[in-house]
């Protein structure tokens, strides 16, 4: 390959081979890494998961004999990251600011996990990773892993938000991969959104020789895969206990090779599952759960065994690829993408019946012809070729082109209560924005204290900026302070601002930017927060917490808001549509509300995954010193008004009481790990009910 040709690519996976007892992601994050550096590549992989073997020295030392950059990455080892977001928030913000200084090609994002959220958001809305393609492989998403395990989220308001970030990369990547067809129309048919730019490729597997296939040894299977439910132990104990004594004796040895795993619905894990099923049975066997998967392949080879892969929902799974590749013969599920490997011949249905059918065929010496439709050679160049094409540039440069022959008049509208120490650091710093084209409208909403009112009128007396704008009213709250600022704009964009709030120099601009790059109607932010009584913070602030929205995730929205703060930008057509700010006295969360009417309403919203505004967390702030029943009423008005009737009380009565009453008493801020004192038939309630509420908020 000539250096021309050359491209810097990396994989981020929270799966490897080496560091971790890896899955198919690993294999494939191992195999594919490989390949691209013997084609000439430069290639870097950033692991984000933990290192359970060795340390992490140790395999930066072996990839590198590979000729691989290896590093290691995730919220663990960055204590600088202050927020309450869930694990999965905070290890893509760290991957993000990991990645955006570096000049990478290609990224390679695995859907799992959603490592990529924040890199494909920033791509979106700021200008990072403009001349770098973003991919995202379809694996094994959260609701998918689910289905196959027969069970709920084990944690269901993190997961929920986890499946909707998994999905917002596989709708908003550059390119969408995936090994199968099978997985495509899985996500099409569960409602999901993907990418225009989507392949199919096969697996990469890295291999030069294949060994001779073997002829079985009679009598001698092989479980094949995780000791758990999705890979169809069950079906495999109960297909062995369908066996007639005669066929039972013809068993030489039944193996099972794999890591253990979970069984659905039992206390047992999967070794013991095994153990309590066959005890008793007559049937010769032995449980191999530690070996690697080389090892394990190396194993099945020696013993001559028929591998057995009853997997009940399986994408493009890595132990037939690697049957395959040992010359070992197989029998498999004809479930996901399985039958797109395999001739027929080699396929069961994955039920106790069939399998056992199946296996008293084989003990009856009628052999399937262990018949492959998956190529390694195929399949490796089609991975190889995928780099060939320039990097997909993002819309950075179109959108800057636009604002600098547009633009657009932003009104900032900043309603003012009694924050007199606060409003001139608010001021100066709306003074020192980048973005030419603002005007800002402050409305005293009836102040009380002498200090802000005095403070109010010097303002109005001494002001001499022509795009500072000052209007005074009786208190009505601050949702009718905005919507009178709103009234008084000009502006075709609206930015509220609180009179607290300090914003970054460039929080206009990169608003408006936002707005141009992703078409939203509405552009939040995270934010910093930073001590009451600190005048004006810069960069050797501290930090107190930092605010991660994520974006539309209306499931989650009912309990928790995902959307952004009310310093956010709005088309004013959006805000107008939908009535503005609800005027309520005496509750708080009138973002929250606003943010969800209008996306009930068909109106996009968009996250830029920067910190754009300074928040001062205040001890009297407003949200703090409000009832959170009443509070929590109205977001659930905000859904109710476009659900049907029967809806509405099983969010107010049902899904919201399990949440405050039960799940609260065992999330915990800031852990990395789910409670195992999650009580079993609350958490699948809540997840039958979220998953209902997304179907039906996809529809509308």
């Amino acid at each position: 390959m000539s250096q021309a040709s050359s491209k810097r690519i990396c994989i981020v996976t929270p799966d490897i081979i080496g560091p971790i007892r890896n899955g198919g992601i690993g294999t494939h994050a191992y195999h594919l890494s490989n390949a691209l550096v013997k084609a000439g590549h430069a290639v870097t992989v950033v692991f984000t998961g933990p290192v359970e073997h060795e340390d992490e020295a140790h395999w930066v030392k072996v990839y590198a004999e590979r000729g691989i950059t290896f590093e290691v990455i995730n919220e663990r080892n960055n204590s600088s990251l202050v927020s309450d977001a869930d694990w999965f928030i905070k290890r893509s913000l760290i991957i993000f600011w990991h990645l955006r200084g570096k000049d990478f090609d290609y990224i390679h994002f695995q859907d799992w996990q959603a490592n990529g959220f924040c890199c494909i958001q920033a791509k979106r809305s700021t200008e990072y990773f403009q001349n770098t393609t973003l991919t995202v492989t379809m694996h094994s998403s959260t609701d998918w892993i689910n289905e196959g395990m027969c069970k709920w989220n084990d944690w269901p308001l993190p997961d929920t938000k986890l499946s909707w970030c998994e999905r917002y990369c596989c709708e908003h990547a550059d390119i969408i991969l995936s090994p199968s067809q099978y997985m495509c129309k899985y996500t099409e048919e569960s409602g999901w959104s993907l990418a225009e730019n989507r392949k199919i490729i096969p697996y990469c597997f890295d291999v030069d020789d294949l060994p001779v296939p073997y002829s079985p040894e009679p009598g001698v299977f092989a479980f094949f895969g995780r000791l758990e439910t999705r890979k169809g132990l069950e079906i495999f104990l109960g297909s062995l206990m369908r066996l007639s004594l005669e066929e039972k004796n013809k068993l030489q040895k039944v193996f099972f090779f794999g890591k253990n795993g979970k069984i659905t619905g039992s206390d047992f894990d999967g070794v013991e599952f095994i153990n309590n099923s066959l005890k008793g049975a007559c049937i010769k066997y032995e449980i191999a759960e530690n070996l690697s998967a080389f090892d394990a392949l190396n194993a099945i080879r020696e013993r001559r065994a028929i591998a057995v892969m009853p997997s009940l929902l399986d994408n493009f799974p890595f132990t037939v690829i690697e049957c395959l590749a040992y010359g070992i013969p197989m029998i498999a599920a004809s479930t996901g993408g399985i039958p797109e490997m395999l001739e027929e011949d080699c396929l069961f249905g994955a039920s106790e019946r069939e399998l056992c059918a199946k296996i008293s065929g084989i003990l009856a010496g009628r052999l399937p012809s262990f018949r492959s439709k998956y190529s390694p050679p195929r399949a490796k160049n089609l991975w190889l070729s995928l780099h060939d094409s320039p990097p997909l540039s993002g819309r950075r440069t179109e959108a800057i082109s636009k604002l600098k022959n547009q633009s657009p008049l932003v009104s900032v509208c900043i309603p003012y209560f009694n924050c007199g120490s606060y409003i001139d650091a608010t001021i100066q710093a709306l003074k020192e924005q980048a973005y030419p084209n603002f005007e800002v409208i402050i409305v005293n909403d009836g102040s009380t204290d002498i200090l802000s009112v005095q403070k109010f009128d010097e303002l109005v007396q001494n002001n001499s900026d022509p795009r500072f704008n000052f209007f005074s009213k009786e208190n009505g709250g601050v949702g009718a302070a905005r919507n009178f600022a709103a009234k008084k704009a000009k502006g075709s964009f609206l930015l509220f601002c609180d009179a607290d709030n300090v914003s970054m120099p460039d929080m206009i601009g990169e608003f408006v930017a936002a707005a141009f790059q992703t078409g939203a109607d509405i552009v939040s932010s995270y934010f910093a927060a930073f001590d009451q009584e600190i005048e004006r913070p810069g960069n050797e602030t501290p930090i107190r917490y930092r605010y991660l929205p994520i974006g539309a995730a209306l499931e989650a929205g009912i309990i928790q808001n995902v959307f952004g703060d009310a310093n956010s930008l709005f088309r004013r057509a959006a805000f107008e549509a939908v009535g503005g700010f609800q005027e309520e006295r005496h509750t708080s969360w009138e973002d929250w509300d606003l943010h969800v009417r209008c996306i009930l309403s068909g109106f996009r919203l968009e996250v830029c995954p920067k910190e754009l505004f300074w928040y001062r967390h205040t001890d009297a702030g407003f949200s703090r010193n409000t009832n959170l029943y009443h509070n929590q009423l109205r977001v659930l008005r905000a859904y109710a008004d476009h659900c049907p009737p029967f809806m509405r009380p099983l969010l107010k009565n049902l899904l919201l009481p399990y949440h405050f009453g039960f799940v609260r008493q065992h999330e915990q801020a800031n852990s990395l790990t789910k409670h195992p004192g999650q009580p079993a038939i609350g958490a699948s309630m809540w997840a039958l009910l979220t998953e209902r509420i997304r179907r039906w908020l996809a529809g509308l």
